[in-house]
């Protein structure tokens, strides 16, 4: 491997632009400077070809620096002979790089592609040098190149004819190589067998796929070829191709237009080689095709650049002038000429002078052409040889560099001059008309004002100043604007622009501040003003006072908007009482169910001895779970009626967050949730401790409830300066964007439906914020959206005077039902139960299967919908209220299903929403009858008997 280039050389050679040293203005100039830089570029996108990767820079440039300074002699000699003159010297070069290459052991295809490199950076390097080249100097460089491509490759034909058995297999390997390491679509034509080898570029760059032979090249009849050239092409490159081939040329190239992959054409520079036996039969021919479509367009575009120029050189718009610092014009338009009384000889005629004479007494303007290469605007006379003087006015810049060359824009000021005293006349007689009009208008009983097209103000009556108190130089152009109210002047100014771009009539109404500082409503009316011929002058308007006529409205406005604000806020509170209360219903009812179910068998000695302890510890846990709701109840009553008080000692708060989360921990360990806490002792602050602990619980509980099974909650507790604070998060399933400002409402749940996955009465948070404030902290929540988790930090001062707190009544139980009979219609029925409540299937459960009812479950509706068509149960219990699918879409899927598969089976919804319109909403979503919880086992068994009786099931 050769070694890396420096760094600096590096950063050059990534682009060759000009090094400092460099003011070429032209290609050949171009050429002559930068070609370390360049060659440097050159040698990065070389090493790319692959088999150049061990040669060191000096011999992998090689004779191409003596190679540039011909093909630059060759772009000098270009003015003085035709385009197709010979080369001189250019074909010897050309040829000792090739026998150069030779020695370094390349082949004739890596040759062709270190030509066709040198000619993609030749012109990658024009167009960053910002150089516009003549399009017959670009085809000469591009022919330079062909020469040298070719010259280069007749130094193979002897090698290779020469070394042809031994060196055939070495020369096969190194085509393939270049194959693959080119972005040219490489080629090689096996004359013999007809068959064209192609390289990767024939999928990348044209967007074919032929048959694929393995490392990464394809193959394809000859006649694939041929059927892609553009059909007006395809007959004259056939010839071409074997004209080279039936006689003793081993070059050919032509360039055609050949169809991509997509149907569409791309413009193709076509080179090749041909490869002939000791007896000059031809054997093969390799080449490569070079996508130009790009190269094409962008000279076309220089040549519609050209000619752009020239046809504005040739314009009668202007004069123009091309100069030269001696004062010596070297290129004249028509138009000029016409103006001056000038023949093109004349003009240009090297002793006349004839920039010198136009720029005489402006040596200021040519100061500061010298200085800045832009000429600014003068006037200069001319006296033509009629004696007729010709006014002008100059302008102009410079072309080049130092400032030897520029271009002249003139243009004859004699007619403009003219138009300017018939302007002038006009003016005269439009400011008598104006006067006559302010006259009428300074009496008139409204505020007038005129406008010009340009949309600036241009006269404001009498009355304006004498209510706004401006200045005639304040109140016009936009000045104006000032004195309307800033909450109206973007309106108004929007509406009068708009206005005045579309030429129409308009009226708007807006405040308008006196001189006194007062605003009054003034509502402006303006129409257009037109010339007889159509030409748009402007407006004319006036504004009337509005203000007592305003005012009524806006106080009825007021007035609409609160009565609607207040119907809202009520609607929205009765909304929010229903939504509420329904939900206390359902959690009081839920864990009711399982309770007085479990005791009604207890006390009637139904139940097993086995369960006695799995009633009684779901009795205590729902008993508990009743409690903390009620608690929560009588909490939001004592903060709503301003009667919870704490009770203040000073509290460590490490302490009553480890309480906290020893409470937590069995709920968090069930479901496989992971607890980091980071807790150090930060000190004391003054609360009440209970209430502290309270606030923590409730946001570890929350953080438990909406976190997924396998999940994380993190606790830290730290200290800043005088204050303390508690965060929580959690990786669970995140809080709504639109919710979160509402999280810390009472009342307020993220998910209040039937579907809902987490229960509870949307108190909690709102507890925690008046705990928290209660004890003169903050309490902030954090979340990026849904399935994104929580985080809530608590902030607690280090200090705080705080109030007592009062004592708190215990709840009283209800007494339980006494007796307990099975009716003997429930014998040897099958009935499905379908509840996500375990508490509550198990105790159904065990009550049916003391009727000697043979009971299934199901805890989802996904669940219950499998076990119905599989088990085909005499009866369907389904609770509504259940996750994801509740009680309603179960029992639209039931009814769905055919006869056979179970969609009439009667069904009983269980429900602990039990309003009227809840009741009523069972029966017509497809239940025969519902029972409300807490579930009285005697309600439902005669229920189910109910039923039985009425579908005669489980009979013979």
């Amino acid at each position: 491997m050769s070694p890396p280039l420096p760094e600096d050389a590096r950063r050059k050679a990534s682009l060759p632009r000009d090094d400092g040293n460099s003011s070429a203005k032209s290609l050949p100039e171009l050429l002559d400077v930068g070609q370390t830089a360049f060659f440097l570029h050159w040698v990065q996108q070389a090493r790319l070809l692959g088999a150049t990767q061990t040669l060191p820079d000096e011999a992998l440039i090689g004779t191409l620096p003596r190679f540039l300074e011909e093909m630059t002699g060759a772009l000098r000699q270009e003015a003085g002979g035709p385009s197709g003159s010979p080369l001189p010297g250019h074909s010897h070069v050309a040829a000792a790089h090739g026998r150069h290459r030779v020695r370094l052991g390349f082949d004739a295809a890596l040759v062709v592609r270190e030509f066709a490199l040198l000619r993609d950076c030749l012109f990658e390097w024009i167009q960053q040098h910002g150089l516009h080249p003549p399009v017959a100097q670009l085809r000469l460089l591009s022919r330079c190149i062909d020469t040298g491509t070719r010259e280069a490759l007749s130094q193979f034909s002897s090698a290779t004819q020469a070394s042809a058995a031994d060196g055939e297999q070495l020369t096969v390997a190194r085509y393939r190589l270049v194959m693959l390491a080119t972005n040219d679509v490489v080629w090689d034509w096996d004359l013999i067998s007809n068959e064209v080898v192609w390289n990767e570029a024939v999928r990348l760059v044209l967007g074919h796929a032929p048959q694929a032979i393995g490392s990464g090249l394809y193959l394809t009849p000859a006649a694939w070829w041929l059927e892609h050239i553009h059909p007006e092409e395809r007959e004259w490159i056939s010839e071409s191709i074997h004209a080279v081939i039936d006689g003793r040329e081993t070059f050919w190239r032509e360039q055609y237009r050949f169809r991509r992959g997509d149907g569409t054409y791309a413009a193709i520079d076509d080179r090749g080689y041909l490869v002939r036996d000791a007896g000059g039969r031809a054997l093969r021919m390799v080449g490569a095709m070079q996508d130009v479509t790009a190269r094409h367009a962008a000279e076309e575009a220089l040549r519609q650049s050209e000619l752009r120029y020239r046809r504005l050189i040739d314009a009668g718009v202007f004069g123009m002038l091309e100069w030269r610092a001696d004062g010596a014009a070297t290129a004249i338009n028509d138009a000029l000429l016409g103006l001056l009384g000038l023949t093109r000889e004349a003009a240009l005629a090297p002793g006349f002078g004839l920039w010198k004479r136009l720029a005489a007494g402006n040596g200021e303007a040519l100061a500061q052409l010298t200085e800045t290469g832009v000429l600014p605007p003068f006037e200069a006379r001319y006296v033509r040889e009629d004696g007729r003087q010709v006014d002008l006015l100059v302008s102009g810049f410079a072309l080049e560099a130092g400032h030897t060359r520029g271009l002249a824009l003139m243009l004859d000021t004699t007619r403009l001059r003219a138009v300017q005293e018939e302007r002038e006349r006009l003016m005269v007689r439009l400011q008598e008309s104006e006067a006559r009009f302010r006259n009428m208008a300074d009496h008139a009983p409204v505020l007038l004002w005129v406008t010009e097209p340009s949309a600036l103000c241009s006269y404001l009556s009498k009355g304006w100043y004498d209510f706004t108190g401006q200045t005639e130089a304040e109140g016009l152009g936009f000045g104006w604007l000032s004195k309307v109210h800033p909450d109206d002047a973007k309106r108004s100014s929007e509406v009068f622009l708009s206005a005045n771009a579309r030429q129409e009539a308009f009226r708007l109404d807006y405040r308008l501040r006196g001189k006194d500082g007062e605003y009054r409503w003034m509502i402006d009316s303006a129409s257009p003003r037109f010339a007889p011929d159509g030409e748009f002058l402007g407006y004319i308007g006036s504004l009337t006072d509005i203000t007592d006529r305003k005012q009524a409205e806006v106080e009825r406005e007021e007035l609409l908007a609160r009565e609607s604000a207040a119907r809202e806020e009520a609607e929205e509170a009765n909304r929010l009482k229903d939504e509420f209360l329904a939900t206390v219903s359902h959690e009081l009812r839920t864990p009711l169910t399982a309770m007085l179910g479990w005791v009604q068998m207890l006390r009637m000695g139904t139940l097993p001895a086995a369960k006695h302890a799995r009633a009684l510890e779901t009795v205590e846990r729902n008993a508990r779970a009743q409690g903390q709701l009620i608690e929560d109840l009588l909490d939001v009553s004592r903060i709503m009626s301003g009667k919870l008080k704490l009770e203040v000692s000073p509290v460590e708060v490490s302490v009553v967050v480890e309480q906290a989360l020893e409470s937590v921990q069995p709920a968090a360990a069930a479901k496989g949730i992971r607890i980091q806490a980071a807790v150090d002792s930060t000190g004391h602050v003054m609360g009440d401790a209970q209430r502290l602990q309270q606030v923590v619980w409730n946001l570890l509980s929350n953080a438990v409830k909406f976190t997924a099974k396998g999940g994380r909650i993190q606790v830290l507790v730290e200290r800043r300066d005088s204050s303390v604070d508690i965060t929580v998060a959690d990786t669970g399933r995140g809080i709504p964007e639109k919710f979160l400002p509402h999280v810390f409402d009472r009342f307020r749940q993220a998910d209040g439906s039937t579907t809902r996955s987490a229960g509870g009465l949307g108190l909690g948070l709102s507890i925690v914020r008046h705990l928290v404030e209660l004890h003169g902290g903050t309490v902030q929540a954090l979340s990026e959206g849904e399935g994104k988790g929580a985080t809530f930090i608590v902030t607690l001062p280090m200090s705080v005077a705080l109030r007592r707190e009062v004592v708190i009544p215990h709840s009283i139980a209800p007494d339980l039902p006494q007796g307990l009979q099975c009716p003997p219609e429930l014998a040897h029925l099958r009935v499905l139960l379908v509840d996500d409540e375990e508490d509550t299937r198990e105790l159904l459960r065990t009550l049916l299967e003391g009727c000697q009812v043979t009971i299934f479950t199901a805890a989802s509706a996904e669940e219950g919908l499998a076990t119905l068509v599989s088990k085909r149960p005499d009866l369907l219990i389904s609770d509504i209220g259940m996750p994801g699918v509740d009680g309603y879409g179960f029992i639209a899927r039931v009814r769905a299903l055919s006869a056979e598969e179970g969609g009439r089976t009667p069904a009983v919804a269980l429900t602990a929403y039990a309003r009227m319109e809840d009741r009523a909403r069972v029966l017509l979503a497809g239940f025969h009858s519902h029972v409300p919880k807490p579930v009285e086992p005697v309600e439902l068994l005669a229920v189910l008997a109910s039923l039985s009786g009425r579908f005669a099931l489980g009979r013979e």
